[in-house]
């Protein structure tokens, strides 16, 4: 995935800081489907079991399953043929991160931008928003 991201967190949360940055490089070397070594790329080309993946890919994947049959198959996790749930998974890590710095610092949010990921945004609240109406 490898797209830059910022931060502006109040200094009761420079202290985690590392801690999301950290994870933030982990989703991208587990969920990168541009990396040969990633979890994705394995279990996408088929070499790698889904017990043998980071078990967070089984979450992953079911929240996928449930946001395309939600969107009635709007949403795929092979968009042009090829495994890539990327379009989940910055989502939910920009999420993830932002709950362990809010967490962690105990301020009310911490906003992150720019992770690339506006269109998937943007396609998830139109889906929603069908779901909804619906």
């Amino acid at each position: 995935m490898g797209t830059v991201v910022s931060f502006d967190v109040p200094a009761s949360a420079e202290g985690t800081l590392g801690e999301a940055v950290r994870w933030l490089h982990w989703v991208d070397a587990t969920f990168s489907p541009y990396r040969e070594d990633s979890d994705v790329s394995g279990f996408g080309r088929g070499s790698l079991a889904l017990a043998d993946c980071a078990p967070e890919l089984a979450e992953v994947l079911a929240a996928c399953a449930d946001v395309s049959a939600r969107s009635g198959g709007y949403f795929t996790t092979t968009p042009g043929g090829r495994f890539d749930p990327s379009g989940y998974v910055k989502g939910w890590a920009i999420e993830r991160a932002a709950a362990l710095l809010t967490f962690k610092s105990h301020a009310p949010t911490i906003p992150l931008r720019r992770w690339g990921a506006p269109a998937a945004a943007r396609r998830f609240r139109h889906v929603l928003r069908r779901d909804r109406a619906r």
